[in-house]
């Protein structure tokens, strides 16, 4: 597999937990000369008219000895329209200011509960009880996208719940970014909501280390069971 090309894999501090908890788990691999930096982005989102906008973006970087930024996870906060479309904005600015040649290969994990698939297409999707890992190439394919994809199932037509991973994805779309969009699908069959998350985090976690080649360490990941989580709003059903 091509390693040269960077990666930014973007997270978003959801409700339940789970982006936090899949930025915790990647780790330096034993034996590479990476080191784990991690520091705050703050979004200044005045030119859109917001003010106090939100918490910073948590940003690790995964920097070599020459100092090169190899892999880079940006945690956003879970921000809501109209600020979403302006983060997202400030975040690809931020990206595409920082590309000294080729712009990085752009990772969104979107965990299961962002996501609305037709429930007969997400059967048909796993196998032996377990989790299916998939991915889609968000813009127009490229050898190495096609490379990274390898094995792995395209999903069904579905619909993004979470407005900051939608106006991510029309970034990129309109951007024509090298990206793709991984997800997992659970099977909900006797586990528990932990149970599902953990094999959420674990399945997503393990396949972004295999392709930024960095570690999955579930001892690392800082989580633990949420409460019931909250009633979709009645205003996001008309977006289906």
């Amino acid at each position: 597999m091509k390693t040269a090309q960077k990666k930014t894999v973007i997270l978003v501090n959801d409700e339940a937990g789970l982006g936090v908890a899949i930025s915790d788990s990647l780790r330096v691999s034993p034996g590479s000369d990476l080191s784990r930096k991690q520091s705050n982005i703050h979004l200044s989102l005045e030119k859109y008219g917001v003010k106090d906008a939100a918490d910073p973006c948590s940003r690790i970087d995964f920097v070599d000895k020459s100092g090169s930024h190899q892999v880079t996870i940006i945690l956003l906060p879970n921000f809501q329209p109209p600020v979403a479309a302006c983060a997202a904005n400030e975040i690809m600015e931020l990206i595409m200011s920082q590309c000294t040649s080729d712009p990085p290969i752009i990772l969104l994990p979107i965990p299961q509960a962002s996501l609305k698939f037709d429930q007969d297409s997400k059967k048909s999707m796993m196998f032996d009880g377990a989790a299916a890992i998939f991915g889609v190439e968000v813009s127009p394919a490229t050898e190495i996208t096609e490379e990274f994809l390898s094995g792995t199932p395209k999903p069904p037509s579905f619909v993004l719940k979470c407005e900051v991973f939608s106006c991510l994805v029309l970034m990129l779309q309109i951007l024509k970014l090298p990206s793709l969009l991984i997800g997992a699908n659970v099977d909900q069959g006797g586990l528990s909501a932990s149970g599902q998350d953990l094999q959420e985090i674990t399945q997503i976690g393990e396949y972004l280390a295999k392709l930024t080649r960095l570690s999955f360490s579930k001892e690392s990941i800082n989580w633990r069971e949420k409460g019931k989580r909250k009633s979709q709003e009645p205003w996001r059903a008309l977006y289906g």
